[in-house]
């Protein structure tokens, strides 16, 4: 296009990508398959939102479970003392054997 008189002076082909787009387009838009795909369509869609925002959710939920059962824990460990369980099991202390001979 000229800058003086706004008229066309030359055009130059459209490269191969343009081309696909409208063939591209009914998928895209969703009006492919006529009225009775979109409710099928839509449910599927619907189902997808649910599997993906369960995952989140469940996470979540997980995660403040575990938070509440970790702050019902009782804290009585004082500077020194050996934690619960480990008072309360005494495991023998194996040593290994000794080697006979100068080696």
């Amino acid at each position: 296009m000229g800058a003086s008189t706004a008229e066309a002076t030359g055009s130059r082909d459209l490269p191969w990508y343009p081309a696909g787009l409208p063939i591209s387009q009914p998928l895209h838009f969703g009006d492919y398959g006529g009225k009775p795909m979109q409710p099928i369509w839509a449910l599927l869609e619907l189902t997808a939102v649910v599997v993906l925002g369960s995952g989140p959710y469940l996470w979540l939920a997980k995660r403040r479970q575990a938070a509440d059962a970790s702050a019902a824990l009782p804290c009585r460990l004082s500077a020194g003392e050996p934690p619960p369980l480990a008072s309360a099991i005494r495991l023998p202390i194996r040593r290994p054997p000794r080697r006979s001979g100068s080696g």
